[in-house]
């Protein structure tokens, strides 16, 4: 994950999408096969490890774990309706997922990722690509 010898950076590559890139996202929350907001997830990384947010005293850093506690959960929320759950999420939806201390996943513009911050911009919106859940979400 980390690019550099930072060992809580994660690297968001733009020109293409490597292995190394991609996350399995581990379903903790929702009752039905359709990924919604609101619903908590995690997410695996290619070699078997959690994306994990820290809190402030590691400046809100991103790093892996190995075991899937609370830091390394994360809401889905609806970017451009940060309040409404329930809705099912569609691919290409502008998403921001928020850590359990209530930061954003955040890209910033060093190209690491960081739990950083507490509103959601441009920095903190992201789109899935795939959805792994049924119910004709793709």
């Amino acid at each position: 994950m980390s690019a550099d010898n930072s060992p809580h950076d994660v690297l968001a590559d733009q020109d293409h999408i490597e292995v190394q890139e991609k996350f399995w996202i581990d379903r903790v929350t929702g009752t039905d096969s359709v990924l919604r907001y609101g619903d908590r997830v995690a997410f695996m990384t290619h070699d078997f490890y959690y994306l994990r947010a820290l809190p402030a005293a590691n400046n809100w850093s991103v790093d892996k774990s190995t075991t899937r506690g609370e830091t390394e959960i994360w809401t889905i929320v609806n970017a451009n309706s940060p309040t409404s759950t329930g809705s099912p999420v569609i691919v290409n939806d502008e998403v921001a997922f928020r850590s359990s201390f209530g930061r954003y996943l955040y890209r910033g513009t060093d190209e690491n990722v960081r739990a950083h911050n507490v509103n959601i911009q441009a920095l903190e919106k992201w789109r899935l690509l795939w959805l792994p859940f049924m119910g004709g979400v793709i």
